[in-house]
C-alpha cells in the first residue's frame, strides 16, 4: 500500500473515483508546503492546485491509501507533478504510515484568461473538505494562494469535465466570501 497526499480534488471521494481504487482516506497536514493556483492543466484548459516549499508554511488535505497496483494510474493521472516523498518531521496526522508521497508541479505558472482557476474545479475539492468539517474547508481556502489571479465562474458552462452536479454552491460561495472577502467579488 502506497499514500498519496492529496491537497486537490482526490480530497473529494468522487474525485478519486475517476483514477482508481483506493483505500481509506484521512485528513492531515503537511508543514512546510504551501499551495496555491499555479499548475497550468492543459488537459482541461485550466490552471490547478499545486505546492511548492515554503518554510513554515501548512497544508491541510488527505492522506490516500493508494494499492500497488492503483498507483501507475495516479501516476500517469498527475502528468506534470513529480511524486516526491515528504519528510516525516512534515506530516500531521493521527494515521501513521511509513512513506507519504505528494505531487508537486514540475513548473509553475499563475492563472491567465487562457488557463482560468475555474469554480468547478474549486467546488469539487471544497465540498471535499466540507465532508471533513467547516474549519477544514475554511482552512483550505485561507491557506491557499493566488485566488487573486484570473478566476472564472463556470457553474453555467462547466470547463471542468470532471466537475460534480448538484453541490451546494450556496454554502460553497458563503464560505469563499466570508474567508476571501473582497478577492471574492473579483471572481468573474
Amino acid at each position: 500500500m502506497t499514500h498519496i497526499f492529496s491537497y486537490g480534488t482526490l480530497i473529494h471521494p468522487k474525485g478519486r473515483t475517476y483514477t482508481g481504487k483506493t483505500g481509506q482516506a484521512f485528513p492531515g497536514y503537511i508543514k512546510n508546503f504551501v499551495r496555491q493556483w499555479d499548475f497550468r492543466c492543459t488537459k482541461h484548459n485550466i490552471t490547478a492546485l499545486g505546492i511548492k516549499y515554503k518554510k513554515d508554511a501548512l497544508c491541510n488535505g488527505m492522506i490516500i491509501e493508494i494499492p500497488d497496483t492503483q498507483l501507475s494510474f495516479f501516476d500517469k493521472r498527475e502528468t506534470g507533478y513529480t511524486r516526491t516523498l515528504i519528510s516525516p518531521k512534515d506530516i500531521i496526522s493521527d494515521y501513521t504510515c511509513k512513506k507519504l508521497w505528494a505531487y508537486i508541479p514540475d513548473t509553475y505558472t499563475i492563472a491567465n484568461l487562457s488557463y482560468p482557476i475555474v469554480q468547478t474545479y474549486a467546488d469539487i475539492i471544497i465540498d471535499g473538505c466540507l465532508k471533513v468539517g467547516y474549519d477544514f474547508a475554511q482552512m483550505f481556502i485561507r491557506t491557499t494562494k493566488n485566488w487573486d489571479t484570473t478566476w472564472i465562474n463556470d457553474r453555467n458552462k462547466p470547463l471542468y469535465s470532471h466537475f460534480l452536479p448538484n453541490l451546494d454552491t450556496i454554502i460553497i460561495d458563503t464560505l469563499l466570501q466570508n474567508t476571501l472577502h473582497s478577492v471574492f467579488q473579483n471572481r468573474k
